[in-house]
């Protein structure tokens, strides 16, 4: 008869083999694309293996944006005022943490030195050798003498400041309209969907473009698709006000309901209309004025539960993994004090793939 130490060997090799005899499941492609839109209640999504999921947040959403050294999705939303003015205010969500987190109102200088509160239609977040830098993108329509000027912005999330880093002249701002903002850390390139005809760039056509802030030079990737070739994008299909960027692909992210998000592949500069995914926005086109896209396959991770299961103190040890296997049999916890068996946060309980995540977090790897 094995002693009990020699039949706990036993149970963590055969769970082992189960372990080394898993396969992952295999991943889409626009797994971790964020989008959202600016109708409140319409919702926030991450696409994950061929389907939509909601994401905490069900304010209006202008502009989004993925730390991914953190796993922080930055959401550029706005609030109203007692006077019935529509200002600018961050949020964050956090991996980990489904609730989201409420940022300062967002403020910049205006041209005579003044506060204002303002709105931004576009956001990036570029990691920096600091840390990296979040990124807006203000729009106005005939901005008046001391208001803040159209252009890029670097945003601090905690103050809610915005520094400008590159402002459009104001005989430029008929040409150019980046209401769709993201940057691709696998490529390093920020990228642009601009809705406005670009008149005098590359022949006045509206699409994504290739954006430089240390020169102010953009360059246009590609056109938009024509609407007759993009199905479902509405009314016009310059009106492109997300985007979301990764992995060398940019998804366009159209506001409507019933339309589609439609990738190009920057290495070839060709959109790849196989690879079309329905919206999941509820509101139609008439409702939703602006759209956001951000890439954060981060907030697709598990995130486990403590390898100390039993809250001993002690861990990794063979009474964590007694207990679990004890406890995932419906069995007893020897200090009463063990954790809930959901170990990778999934909300399915029991089953195989938190004693997979257990023996691989005991074995010091990733959850």
């Amino acid at each position: 008869m094995p002693t009990p130490l020699s039949a706990r060997t036993l149970l963590f090799a055969a769970a082992c083999t189960a372990l080394a005899s898993s396969t992952a499941l295999a991943q889409s492609m626009d797994d971790g694309v964020v989008v959202g839109n600016d109708v409140v209640n319409d919702g926030l999504y991450i696409r994950h293996n061929n389907t939509w999921e909601r994401l905490g947040f069900f304010g209006p959403v202008w502009g989004l944006a993925a730390d991914p050294a953190t796993c922080t999705l930055y959401i550029a939303s706005s609030r109203t005022l007692a006077s019935g003015r529509g200002i600018g205010v961050l949020h964050r969500i956090v991996a980990g943490n489904p609730l989201p987190e409420q940022l300062p109102d967002l403020t910049a200088l205006t041209t005579t030195g003044e506060t204002a509160l303002i709105t931004v239609v576009g956001l990036a977040f570029r990691p920096t050798p600091q840390g990296g830098e979040l990124i807006g993108y203000r729009s106005v329509t005939g901005t008046p003498e001391g208001d803040v000027p159209e252009g890029f912005y670097r945003i601090n999330p905690e103050t809610g400041l915005c520094t400008p880093i590159w402002r459009i002249p104001a005989a430029d701002r008929a040409k150019w309209d980046f209401g769709g903002l993201d940057f691709d850390v696998s490529t390093g390139v920020l990228w642009g969907s601009n809705d406005n005809s670009a008149v005098g760039i590359a022949g006045g056509v509206a699409g994504l473009f290739r954006i430089n802030l240390g020169t102010g030079v953009f360059s246009l990737a590609a056109a938009y698709p024509p609407a007759a070739q993009f199905p479902g994008t509405g009314i016009d299909v310059r009106d492109i006000d997300g985007l979301a960027a990764g992995n060398g692909r940019v998804w366009l992210v159209p506001d409507e309901a019933n339309a589609m998000l439609r990738p190009l592949n920057a290495l070839t500069n060709t959109y790849i209309a196989t690879l079309d995914t329905p919206t999941p926005f509820l509101a139609t086109n008439l409702q939703a004025t602006f759209s956001a896209g951000a890439f954060a396959p981060c907030l697709l991770a598990p995130v486990c539960d403590t390898i100390d299961f039993n809250s001993d103190g002690l861990f990794p040890d063979d009474s964590d993994l007694v207990d679990f296997l004890s406890v995932l049999a419906g069995g007893p916890c020897s200090t009463n004090t063990c954790n809930d068996i959901d170990f990778n946060g999934d909300g399915l309980f029991p089953d195989d793939s938190d004693l997979l995540a257990f023996l691989r977090v005991l074995a010091g790897g990733a959850c």
